[in-house]
């Protein structure tokens, strides 16, 4: 029997045509690419869960490039030197099997300073650009040096309007059959995930039952740190996670909070790009929680969990 797919996977865009784009300018751009076949060196920036972690693979996949012709980092974890240096420089340097190949490098503003300017020499390098093409993605772009960014074509994702929210939590309920009382319910959701859509889809989905959506009832706080975590986890920052827990978790929700991390954990950092990683991690996961039900102090628990967690 195959696993229930989460919303926030089954309903994420898979095509130009169903991503929701700034405007329609920009649409048509991203369609020449496609027409085109090739694509520029790109930067995008703007808030988490905008969509342009997706946009990057919807290009990957309208594109044709096989997975062996692309390369997807996150820089909250891979942001020395020697990674661009070692692995970047050996990828783009082979053959491409295909068109060309493709470096995607999420949450770019982890950088390091001497990285960035490493990758800016080697994005100028034509012989490097004749066989691969950069994304860059951020939500900080002022971190990202001036010539780096120069380098790409950027583009920048506006937060959507609390409307164009409303709208497709409306069409995704639809389509799960999903009943609610009124329209003045989903705007309360809007309210407390805006401006973050996949934080909108999670929380929708976390408090639908029985083929109702109920009340958002002190929900904001609950989600919110949760995802905090996710970010503190892709950052290695595992002092930030137990000042989280700290402030947040209390008696039955931390198993909640080991249930979150179990969903959610191939969403972030090196667990979206390395399956053997992420099954690692489900297994700590699942260690933790066992020792959770005998532990005398379960924050240390969590605490020592989170630390297997970084260093896998």
């Amino acid at each position: 029997m195959s696993l229930k797919q989460k919303w926030e996977i089954k309903y994420r865009p898979t095509n130009l045509d169903n991503f929701i784009f700034q405007d329609e300018n920009n649409k048509n751009i991203f369609l020449g690419y496609i027409k085109d076949k090739s694509i520029p060196n790109l930067f995008f920036a703007g808030h988490r869960g905008i969509g342009k972690t997706t946009l990057a693979m919807i290009l990957k996949n309208e594109l044709g490039i096989e997975d062996v012709d692309f390369l997807k980092l996150n820089a909250s974890d891979d942001n020395s030197v020697d990674v661009i240096r070692t692995k970047i420089k050996n990828f783009v340097t082979t053959f491409a099997m295909g068109p060309f190949k493709i470096v995607f490098l999420d949450e770019a503003d982890y950088l390091t300073p001497n990285a960035q300017a490493i990758l800016r020499a080697m994005m100028q390098d034509e012989e490097i650009t004749s066989n691969a093409r950069f994304i860059l993605a951020c939500n900080y772009p002022k971190k990202v040096i001036p010539e780096l960014r120069s380098r790409c074509h950027e583009f920048t994702f506006n937060t959507l309007s609390k409307d164009e929210m409303l709208m497709r939590l409306a069409t995704i309920l639809k389509n799960e059959k999903i009943k609610i009382g009124n329209i003045e319910l989903l705007d309360k959701y809007v309210d407390i995930a805006y401006p973050d859509m996949r934080k909108l889809i999670i929380l929708a989905e976390q408090n639908t039952m029985d083929g109702k959506l109920l009340e958002p009832v002190n929900l904001d706080t609950s989600i919110e740190y949760k995802l905090e975590i996710l970010d503190a986890l892709a950052e290695g920052d595992w002092e930030k996670i137990r000042t989280i827990v700290c402030d947040n978790v209390d008696g039955d929700d931390w198993v909640e909070v080991y249930r979150f991390l179990y969903e959610y954990l191939n969403e972030t950092g090196k667990f979206k790009t390395d399956t053997k990683k992420w099954k690692m991690g489900i297994v700590t996961i699942a260690e933790y929680l066992h020792r959770h039900s005998s532990i005398a102090d379960p924050e240390i628990n969590f605490t020592a969990c989170i630390l297997r967690l970084i260093e896998i």
